[in-house]
């Protein structure tokens, strides 16, 4: 169904796959299912210097467990996720740690495949961000990980191509 600038797709969205000219943002919060929200390339950078422009902005954490409420929300009474989805696109570019490794590894994406795919998971275990062709299931991450340390997983090796 078309949502004013974002889309969500049917389907489970493990079984979902981003077209060329598209980047989505799958998003899993608690025991919610995930739900796919996909976006036109083109105006990415628009949305995001949108929100970066928007005064008042709560810092990173608590934006994180705002946009997970609004999540939970949304899905509970059916509305529109479209300005969640930007939200969460702009957390997974803007995060203390790893923000700009996820700009520059979505940019390599756009380039060399024309979409790119995120996963956005927020639990009781932890938060974690994914670049992936596809939703990538985080639980195991953050149940491994040591509290506190961001999960982020870009199935690159160090010299730009993916491992065998």
């Amino acid at each position: 169904m078309r949502r004013k600038h974002g889309t969500v797709p049917g389907g489970p969205a493990e079984s979902f796959r981003v077209p060329r000219g598209k980047v989505a943002v799958t998003i899993k919060v608690q025991d919610e299912s995930p739900t796919t929200v996909m976006f036109d390339a083109d105006i990415v950078a628009d949305i995001v210097r949108i929100i970066e422009q928007t005064t008042g902005r709560p810092p990173y954490d608590d934006a994180v467990r705002g946009l997970a409420a609004a999540f939970v929300n949304c899905k509970r009474t059916g509305a529109d996720l479209t300005s969640v989805g930007a939200g969460v696109m702009w957390t997974a570019f803007h995060h203390p740690q790893v923000g700009a490794a996820m700009r520059e590894a979505v940019s390599r994406e756009m380039h060399d495949k024309g979409k790119a795919h995120l996963t956005w998971r927020l639990s009781e275990k932890g938060f974690a961000l994914a670049l992936a062709d596809t939703f990538i299931n985080l639980d195991a991450a953050l149940s491994e990980a040591p509290r506190g340390t961001p999960v982020v997983v870009d199935r690159r090796t160090d010299d730009g191509s993916k491992p065998n």
